[in-house]
């Protein structure tokens, strides 16, 4: 690593913690609260759920919200029971308490820099046991009301770390 970076930014999903948990919620747990809300076989309930997901489509902050999905379709319950259905299939990758770890040993500041919403996020640290680790946690789309990708994210990042590009590596 650079001698002048002093942050280390982690993204979530996908990179610290395994996605088949938020693949079960969206692919699985949503389609399946449909199916039986439409009395409907669960291959149809699927492809009428992604319709949805893809007319909103990754660059809108509406995907990422599992309130938005419970409401538009209007399903039974809430997030947090089909967050409890899953949530012992949350993993960290098996490297990673070890990789934050040393990272932190080495004197290095951890931030987490996810798309991931706040209620995904809170449920994924704390059962894959790895929210010790960062100093702040930030959701592009719960905090900032914004996809990541835009540099806008981390620039307000940096500014709120009081850093400078050249301190933090993602």
């Amino acid at each position: 690593m650079h001698k002048r970076v002093k942050i280390i930014s982690f993204d979530l999903d996908g990179t610290l913690v395994e996605l088949e948990f938020n693949n079960l919620v969206w692919h699985q747990g949503i389609p399946q609260l449909y199916a039986d809300k439409h009395r409907m076989d669960l291959d149809s309930a699927r492809s009428r759920v992604r319709e949805e997901y893809d007319r909103v489509g990754d660059g809108g902050l509406a995907w990422y919200n599992i309130r938005h999905w419970f409401e538009y379709f209007d399903l039974p319950g809430n997030y947090r029971e089909l967050f409890t259905q899953y949530r012992h299939r949350i993993q960290a990758y098996p490297e990673v308490k070890s990789v934050l770890e040393a990272l932190a040993r080495k004197g290095y500041e951890l931030v987490l820099t996810t798309n991931s919403a706040r209620e995904f996020l809170t449920v994924e640290l704390e059962e894959a046991g790895l929210g010790g680790f960062f100093s702040k946690i930030f959701s592009a789309t719960s905090d900032f009301q914004m996809v990541k990708k835009v540099p806008e994210f981390y620039q307000q990042i940096m500014g709120i770390l009081g850093t400078d590009p050249e301190r933090i590596a993602h």
